[in-house]
């Protein structure tokens, strides 16, 4: 949905990406708690990559912070 947003600039893909992504992992990584992908490394990885493609499209700072955060191998 982030990718057909992308293209369009309809603001309604950009809503359903935002409907679609999974808050009980990528909201830890905004607050920068705790690394989910450790547990979860296939599934946390793919919400992770969804959130950070809006965060890019967007300017979003707090999702940005957060796709980085997941990364941080310490």
């Amino acid at each position: 949905m982030a990718d057909i947003y992308a293209i369009t600039g309809d603001q309604k893909f950009l809503k359903l990406a935002r409907r679609f992504t999974h808050k009980s992992i990528v909201d830890p990584l905004i607050a920068h708690q705790g690394h989910p992908h450790r547990q979860t490394c296939q599934h946390a990885d793919s919400k992770n990559r969804r959130s950070e493609r809006i965060a890019m499209l967007t300017g979003d700072k707090d999702a940005d912070s957060g796709a980085r955060f997941f990364w941080d191998p310490s």
